[in-house]
């Protein structure tokens, strides 16, 4: 069961090209208990064994099989859309015909996002899943248009940038209302042909749902990149949850991220060196056998649910003993939107992630990583 608020945080994320994930293990222990007695009292010592190779291989596999669907490659080249997206080339209006708005877009579940294009000296379109579609564009463009939008919120004092907003589910989006049609009027005779990343989510089911483009679209599909790998890593030993104030949580948060960055750049304990961050210190962190994996391509927020769900039922089986887990999340640097409606810019860099640590009692810590322009900060 995942709570609210943790549901919206990732589901209000609509654009992420990246999600990694590590799952630090602890073989099931075998306790072998030491007796004896004394005149007084009797004493009991118990010492830990290693873990044998078969609970290290059990742990492996069953982590390898239940994740599988998420991190492995497909032997098929006939994966369905759970593995894959659309990179389209394609006039910008008919992606707003009436019938692909009624069809995909005002349903909602429909993501895309320019390709090619930077948001800091370029025009970048999003389609979201709320049936809403940005145009992030410069003020050369903009003029050009000749359609109505507002001044970016990074560029208020001298604007250089605007945004341009339809809502495919509002009045005016209806075929017979002017707005529309002077929108497919300005889009046709003004805008190039773009490229885009495509996905869509069936709102009634949250799964992956093929779609139709018009013609004249060209369409091309793309399978997402998989990785995965079980090693032995050094990694930071989780502080509990409770009692932990916020500045303590976020400083330790920090450190973690830069930690987990060494295990998903694929570096081992014999090239980790100590005391690199807080975290990594001989006091505060470990050997640990990991399972890492990633997707790289265009990943939607009900799959990073999906997973969530998933380890938190592993975690429940007796057969593996879980740490943690962490979650990282990538998101495009060049989209106009973050979290829900928030405004995105690109200045330095276009950070906009979030990392999940999962803890076997449910409880979860969140940690958002932005760029300096965001609203949502």
């Amino acid at each position: 069961m995942i709570d609210s608020s943790l549901d919206n945080f990732i589901t209000t994320h609509w654009l992420n090209q990246r999600v990694d994930i590590v799952v630090a293990v602890t073989s099931t222990k075998d306790q072998s208990s030491l007796t004896t007695s004394t005149s007084s009292s009797t004493t009991t010592t118990t010492t830990s064994k290693k873990p044998t190779l078969a609970q290290t291989a059990s742990a492996s596999l069953i982590l390898d099989t239940e994740l599988a669907p998420f991190f492995a490659e497909r032997l098929s080249k006939e994966s369905n859309m759970s593995d894959a997206f659309y990179h389209i080339e394609t006039p910008l209006d008919l992606l707003l015909s009436q019938q692909f708005i009624n069809d995909y877009i005002k349903p909602g579940g429909f993501t895309a996002l320019t390709q090619y294009n930077r948001l800091d000296d370029g025009n970048v379109v999003a389609f979201i899943p709320n049936g809403k579609v940005l145009l992030n564009v410069d003020k050369d463009t903009y003029q050009q248009l000749g359609l109505t939008g507002q001044h970016s919120h990074f560029s208020k004092t001298k604007p250089q940038r605007y945004v341009i907003t339809l809502d495919c589910r509002s009045k005016e989006m209806m075929p017979d209302s002017s707005l529309y049609k002077r929108v497919i009027w300005c889009l046709k005779d003004r805008v190039s042909s773009i490229s885009m990343i495509v996905s869509s989510i069936d709102p009634s089911t949250g799964h992956p749902r093929p779609i139709k483009f018009p013609a004249g679209v060209n369409v091309k599909r793309v399978v997402n990149i998989k990785k995965r790998s079980y090693e032995t890593y050094r990694v930071p030993v989780v502080p509990a949850l409770n009692g932990v104030d916020k500045a303590e949580r976020i400083e330790f948060m920090e450190c973690w991220n830069e930690a987990l960055g060494l295990v998903l750049c694929g570096l081992n304990e014999d090239k980790v060196v100590l005391n690199l961050n807080a975290a990594l210190t001989p006091e505060s962190s470990r050997l640990t056998d990991c399972f890492v994996a990633s997707t790289e391509g265009m990943v939607t927020p009900q799959s990073v649910l999906s997973l969530i769900r998933t380890v938190r039922r592993i975690m429940t089986n007796k057969k593996v003993a879980i740490d943690w887990v962490s979650i990282q999340v990538t998101g495009f640097q060049d989209t106009p939107v973050t979290w829900a409606n928030n405004e995105h810019g690109y200045h330095i860099n276009g950070d906009n992630n979030y990392s999940i640590i999962l803890h076997p009692n449910n409880e979860y810590w969140t940690l958002a990583t932005l760029g300096h322009q965001d609203t949502f900060s």
